[in-house]
């Protein structure tokens, strides 16, 4: 019996101790996702004013002049909706439930004129609450900032690089986001071309401008160009490790030392 209230008296310990650290390390992410760095997605409208942005973590954070002046998420799923053109960002917490939809659809800003690509939908209510309130607006994708860098291959479609197919130099790409380039090595020959963003989207040029160097490798090189460029590719960044992906294309990369 006392080695179970030793026990229990552990536990409590563990659990007062840790509790404190994790409200630290949840008020942090809130204090940074309030401030304009690593945000992906921003949306607004007027009548009544509202603005949402969304971060590289799905972390949602959306203020209005209405009941609901700020409301905070950490984290969200990525939900495709059916048969249009669009995604949503569903956040919930123990008192607040937050949905955007995104979609890819020409919008007048009611505030600037100027002209943006996605139309915005949000959703908010209290999780006492039973109806949404609802806001609609326009808004804007940025880059995630964390892809300007130089990633190294490390697994094409299911199967691991070989490094002994690669002594001089392993197959990359780097990304430059100012410029909206990308430039690479394939494995035997250099390649570069445009990059845009949509969302977690990436889409590559498919007219690379690729040397032209014959190489025992050209049946490897031409699967991976063709595998970035075959379509929109979601990316994935986690422990300096990027991923993109689509249907059945999965390109692994590891970020450069």
């Amino acid at each position: 019996m006392v080695k179970i209230y030793g026990l229990l008296a552990m536990l409590m310990l563990i659990f007062f101790y840790c509790q404190p650290e994790r409200e630290k390390n949840n008020n942090e992410a809130k204090k940074n996702l309030t401030k304009n760095t690593d945000i992906i997605f921003q949306g607004s409208g007027a009548e009544p004013n509202w603005e949402v942005k969304i971060n590289v973590n799905g972390g949602i954070h959306f203020i209005s002049d209405t009941e609901i002046k700020n409301a905070v998420t950490l984290n969200s799923k990525i939900i495709p909706i059916m048969d249009v053109a669009a995604n949503s960002f569903q956040g919930e917490t123990d008192s607040t439930n937050i949905r955007v939809e995104i979609f890819k659809n020409k919008c007048i800003d009611s505030q600037s004129g100027d002209t943006l690509t996605y139309k915005t939908k949000v959703m908010v209510k209290k999780s006492s609450d039973e109806k949404y309130y609802e806001f609609e607006g326009c808004g804007k994708h940025y880059p995630d900032y964390r892809l300007n860098d130089i990633w190294i291959l490390v697994g094409l479609n299911g199967s691991k690089i070989d490094k002994a197919l690669f002594k001089k130099k392993r197959p990359y790409i780097e990304i430059n986001l100012e410029e909206r380039k990308v430039f690479g090595f394939a494995g035997c020959n250099n390649f570069n071309g445009s990059i845009a963003f949509e969302g977690l989207d990436i889409i590559f040029n498919k007219d690379m401008a690729v040397t032209m160097m014959s190489c025992p490798n050209l049946e490897f090189e031409s699967n991976f160009i063709k595998s970035l460029t075959r379509s929109s590719l979601t990316h994935s960044i986690v422990n300096n490790e990027l991923i993109l992906e689509r249907g059945d294309v999965k390109l692994e990369f590891r970020k450069s030392d």
